[in-house]
């Protein structure tokens, strides 16, 4: 209920320019199974010491999952059979 989040800038965010608005977290039981939601980042373009970090935002549409089907797929990467997820 009282989650916070404090982000500190090294300048004054104008809060009147479009691309800037204030995050809305979702109530504490609310499921997001089988919607679609959007991840983006800077990541690297493989895995591993030959992938090399991006300098151009990439963005992807992807299925959400529910924390079992999450936790069970993720424990078939390289994280291996032990990861467990712990939503916050």
């Amino acid at each position: 209920q009282y989650d916070l989040a404090l982000l500190r800038f090294e300048a004054p965010v104008d809060p009147t320019l479009p691309h800037i608005s204030p995050a809305c977290l979702p109530e504490q039981n609310e499921k997001f199974d089988n919607l679609r939601c959007y991840v983006t980042g800077w990541g690297k373009n493989a895995f591993g010491e030959q992938g090399e970090y991006q300098s151009v935002l990439k963005e992807v549409d992807v299925p959400m999952l529910g924390q079992r089907d999450c936790e069970h797929r993720l424990k078939q990467t390289r994280l291996g059979r032990s990861y467990q997820l712990h939503p916050g």
